[in-house]
């Protein structure tokens, strides 16, 4: 008798990937090698990345066939490439299981802020949080049995009223009540995979573009970097502070465990600054 083996499900790796030897290959390889190939081999898929692709024939072609049918793909975000966006874009486009991970200080794009993420810190304790989060994240995916995206949600929002019998309201709404208790179940679990590291066991929500007009020529963004952090609970600058072309305008990227609202900022100005800065108003992303 002879028995035969299951079929390994297949997983293709979307990802930014560079020149050889390039930082962002580096980067890319290590959580591929680290954490997304073990994980994944673990639990009955094999996974494929473009770069390590040896067939002959159209490379686009292969990339493309594997993001429309693979059984599962992963996208990592870090740094917005265009052609991972592009690549996101075609599976969110068949409505197949899709996880993304990120890494930590990257600024998503507002159209998908509200999809699961994995933010992950690329060190070694890093490897650790993201390995267990792939692994429940995954898990998750793949038993979803409609896949929630950006462009199935606007054609479902458009279509669905078209389509309801006007003898069947309640049957409706009832269905509409269950899809968004599955939302709000779905968006509490993912939470727990948002925390970083140990260093205060929170996740830092919020982020904000705060914009300061500067009076004086000798003023120390340091030292406002400092005062934030002093007065605002749970406060990190995650880009280097950036000024426009005239020098004057200042831009802080901060991330916030709650938005730090005007009144606030307004407050904090009069107790520390009087004629070195202006506040000119948050910007929430």
């Amino acid at each position: 008798m002879t028995i035969e083996k299951e079929e390994k499900k297949s997983c293709f790796v979307v990802t930014p990937i560079g020149g050889n030897n390039t930082d962002t290959r580096r980067a890319a390889d290590g959580v591929i090698d680290s954490v997304i190939i073990p994980v994944l081999e673990e639990i009955g898929f094999k996974v494929d990345v473009a770069h390590r692709m040896y067939n002959t024939g159209s490379i686009n072609k292969q990339v493309i066939s594997r993001i429309l049918n693979d059984d599962l793909v992963i996208a990592n975000l870090s740094g917005l490439n265009p052609n991972v966006m592009y690549e996101l874009a075609i599976r969110h486009a068949v409505r197949k299981p899709i996880v993304q991970i990120c890494e930590e200080g990257t600024k998503l794009p507002f159209d998908i802020t509200e999809e699961r993420t994995i933010f992950y810190v690329n060190d070694m304790s890093g490897v650790i949080e993201l390995r267990n989060n792939i692994l429940t994240t995954v898990a998750q995916a793949m038993e979803e049995k409609e896949v929630d995206n950006p462009i199935y949600r606007v054609i479902e929002s458009n279509s669905v009223l078209k389509d309801v019998h006007v003898k069947e309201p309640d049957k409706y709404i009832l269905h509409r009540f269950e899809m968004l208790e599955e939302k709000v179940i779905s968006a509490i679990q993912s939470n727990a995979f948002r925390k970083v590291g140990e260093r205060d066991n929170k996740k830092l929500r919020t982020t904000q573009t705060l914009h300061f007009s500067i009076l004086e020529d000798d003023f120390d963004v340091s030292e406002l970097i400092k005062l934030l952090k002093k007065s605002f609970v749970e406060i990190k600058v995650i880009n280097k502070p950036s000024f426009d072309t005239s020098g004057e305008n200042l831009f802080l990227d901060l991330r916030t465990e709650r938005e730090i609202g005007d009144k606030e900022l307004k407050s904090f100005f009069e107790n520390y600054y009087y004629n070195e800065i202006k506040f000119m108003g948050s910007l929430p992303f």
